[in-house]
């Protein structure tokens, strides 16, 4: 018999695979070899612009700008290159496109020694400071009259809000974008990070960088974008720039479009590859060259922008240690080839503790060759059992949907594997993270667990395997190592285990394989009486229930009989299974099973709570799987009883592990936190919008539950640091039992067999 669903069943053939898209099965297969993806650039000709500090780093990037338009100009800029005014200087790159000046950075308070030098050797009269007197001091001002002769003209405002309007008001109206009209780039105020890859847009289209607290529109840059703005490009998702913010924008201009990632590397990304598309708002960006700094530290990646800027070349930010993936996609796409005779330049901002010499090795393969060094590619790993009608690829992180569904992606017996031999089922959407090769033939039964009737079941022997290289990445920034795996024997048994609780009069058989057709007496002892049921299961099955007869009786306090006292499971009870009356799909035989039944007292605990690695989404959201474990099963969704239900809303996440829920998995506080419950199947067929779900498949314990989190930025989701806090209630056992008050730690998912 089949186990009661508690939702709304998948189609036939995903409700097959169900149970597959989410436990391991007996044999595992061992990665191989790996090569590289495919070359971008012919020729890479890197260079390093870099200092001892920020402040020379800066330098040098001034005197390569300074060569790069022939030295023509007479303007200079000068803001604070301290980390707390970073927003500040972001205004500063259309002023210097405007000005054809150079960007210098400073110590707040005195004028740092790199740039002091810089200013006495050169023959400035038109000089500007960015930035309030917290961000440039007076005293600075007054150190760079006296090294050029010239009043420095501030624009500035008391936070970087008003620093960046008194820029754009300076300007006079915005720059216009292809398509697009007079257009301004619109970023939160609380952090630098989102508008750092906007510089080279910024200055080579003259639009003004503007900020929002993230919550609500400041009146004055409203005016601003009544008076001088058609279009608004927000940078960031939504946890950044709200869709608040954005409505309000509307209101002000004609249109407006979001730039945004999963994180600053992500976003920065995804500016390059819109800058590098045909729709590009400054039409002069052709691939021909990229820069590279570091997304935290900003001072290299603001400095930059006007060299960037007059060259046409997006920033791409990355980690210290290793090229992000996220510019390592950019930098192996097809966007970045290089000019006409395939050379492409590189330029690499801040010295090696910035960027390291491993990265800048790493950006330039992937450029010129796409061999990427930062680690292993994507694994995929194997596993299958004799008999069965299928086999399944799972994968260490998404791939591409449309590589993963391809039969020419796997083989069998060293050959390329024949259409006509299988079908690929794979997750919904553009990534998977697992693929099901269904053999031919195969289909759901009614009440089976995995696919049956196939024409030719997997054989001892049987070479299976993932072509090299065949299935990429969803970023295209890493291709799969070839896997194979040579089916073994089965000769394991299949093991049955019985579940059962006082009070009831029906057990439940669960198998910890597929089952072929069979029947089995289950025998109820009790002193020297007995009752026995006979159970049929049929192909496919995991699992089944018996509900025994007891004897009906006037008075069962008066009467010896043992089954009327009480006419239900009681302890002391013994159930039994015989050996070798079922067998799995190999032909192996069960063994014998008794189970005892005793009083159940404990309440049922969380146990486990997983959380996979957070995986890109089409829209450059971010999102996580999770599930949680129970230390026995629960009822609400599975094989046993359904008096109960599991009540998800008291199942609630700390997700910065602080002590304190900041949403619960019914949904409730989702929205405040920034985060949503998505139903999507690359990872589970099980999940739901809206809420956790019963995770059913059928390896997973009754009472499962699985949830996939989605929000604009992977550091607002649930990580290894956050909590599930169990309130008292939030699930019953078989016995009746309700869970009390506790909490459990995430933990990270592995891939088995890695």
């Amino acid at each position: 018999m089949t186990r009661a669903r508690t939702h709304q069943r998948p189609g036939p053939c995903r409700a097959a695979l169900a149970a597959l898209a989410c436990g391991a099965l007996l044999a595992v297969s061992l990665p191989f070899g790996h090569t590289a993806a495919g070359a971008a650039a012919a020729e890479v000709e890197a260079e390093r612009l870099a200092g001892p500090t920020r402040y020379e780093t800066a330098v040098e990037i001034a005197a390569r700008y300074l060569a790069e338009i022939g030295g023509d100009t007479d303007s200079v800029i000068v803001t604070s290159g301290a980390e707390q005014h970073a927003a500040y200087a972001l205004s500063a790159a259309p002023l210097a496109s405007a000005q054809r000046a150079p960007v210098l950075l400073t110590e707040p308070n005195r004028l740092s020694l790199a740039p002091a030098r810089f200013l006495s050797g050169a023959d400035f009269a038109v000089l500007f400071i960015v930035g309030g007197t917290d961000a440039v001091s007076p005293a600075v001002a007054e150190q760079i009259r006296r090294l050029t002769g010239s009043t420095p003209l501030r624009l500035g405002g008391s936070d970087c809000a008003a620093t960046a309007l008194a820029v754009a008001r300076h300007l006079g109206p915005a720059g216009v974008a292809a398509g697009r009209g007079r257009t301004a780039l619109l970023a939160t105020a609380a952090a630098a990070a989102d508008g750092l890859a906007a510089g080279p847009v910024a200055y080579r289209g003259r639009f003004p960088l503007l900020f929002s607290d993230g919550t609500a529109l400041n009146p004055d840059v409203a005016e601003f974008l009544d008076d001088r703005v058609d279009h608004v490009i927000i940078l960031g998702g939504i946890a950044a720039v709200s869709a608040r913010v954005e409505n309000q924008v509307r209101l002000h201009v004609d249109s407006t479009e979001r730039w945004a990632g999963a994180d600053r590397y992500g976003t920065a990304s995804r500016v390059a590859v819109e800058l590098l598309g045909a729709e590009g708002p400054v039409p002069c960006f052709d691939g021909d060259g990229v820069g590279v700094a570091a997304g935290f530290g900003a001072a290299d990646a603001i400095a930059s922008a006007p060299l960037l800027g007059e060259r046409c070349d997006p920033l791409l930010l990355t980690e210290r240690l290793r090229l992000s993936r996220d510019a390592a996609s950019v930098l192996e796409s097809e966007a970045v080839t290089g000019d006409s005779a395939g050379r492409l330049e590189l330029t690499v901002f801040g010295g090696r503790a910035a960027v390291s010499s491993r990265v800048e090795a790493m950006a330039i393969s992937a450029a010129s060759a796409g061999r990427l060094s930062e680690g292993p590619p994507v694994l995929a790993v194997i596993s299958a059992t004799e008999g069965a009608c299928h086999w399944r690829v799972d994968f260490s992180e998404p791939v591409r949907t449309a590589d993963a569904g391809d039969t020419g992606s796997y083989r069998f017996d060293g050959e390329p594997l024949p259409g006509r031999l299988a079908e690929i089922v794979v997750a919904e959407g553009p990534a998977t993270r697992w693929a099901v090769i269904l053999l031919a033939g195969a289909s759901p039964y009614d009440t089976a667990s995995v696919p049956i009737d196939c024409e030719t079941p997997v054989a001892v022997r049987d070479r299976l395997g993932v072509n090299e290289r065949s299935i990429r990445s969803t970023d295209g920034a890493a291709r799969n190592e070839g896997a194979e795996l040579i089916v073994r024997a089965d000769a394991g048994r299949p093991q049955l285990k019985v579940l059962a609780a006082l009070g009831r009069k029906t057990v439940w058989v669960r198998s910890n394989e597929a089952l072929a057709d069979g029947t089995i007496t289950v025998t109820l002892t009790r002193g020297r009486s007995r009752l026995t049921e006979t159970a049929s299961v049929q192909r496919g099955d995991t699992g089944f229930r018996v509900s025994f007869d007891f004897p009906e009786h006037d008075s069962y306090g008066s009467t010896s009989l043992p089954f009327t006292q009480p006419p239900w499971l009681a302890p002391g009870d013994r159930v039994t299974l015989p050996a070798s009356k079922l067998r799995d799909r190999a032909g192996n035989a069960n063994s014998a099973v008794t189970h005892t039944i005793g009083a159940d007292t404990a309440p049922p605990r969380v146990s486990l709570v997983s959380v996979s690695q957070p995986v890109r989404r089409a829209d450059g959201s971010a999102a996580v799987d999770v599930t949680v474990h129970w230390s026995e099963p629960v009822q609400g969704c599975g094989l046993g009883p359904a008096d109960h239900t599991i009540d998800v809303g008291k199942l609630q996440v700390d997700s910065d592990g602080d002590g304190f829920a900041d949403y619960s998995l019914d949904g409730a506080g989702t929205a405040n936190a920034g985060v949503s419950l998505v139903g999507e199947s690359d990872t589970s067929v099980w999940t739901r919008a809206g809420t956790a779900a019963c995770d059913q498949s059928w390896r997973e314990s009754d009472g499962t539950l699985v949830a996939r989190l989605a929000a604009p930025s992977a550091a607002m989701l649930p990580s290894a640091n956050s909590m599930l806090i169990a309130r008292a209630g939030a699930a019953f056992d078989l016995a009746g039992n309700a869970s009390q008050a506790h909490s459990a730690a995430f933990k990270r998912e592995a891939l088995d067999g890695r």
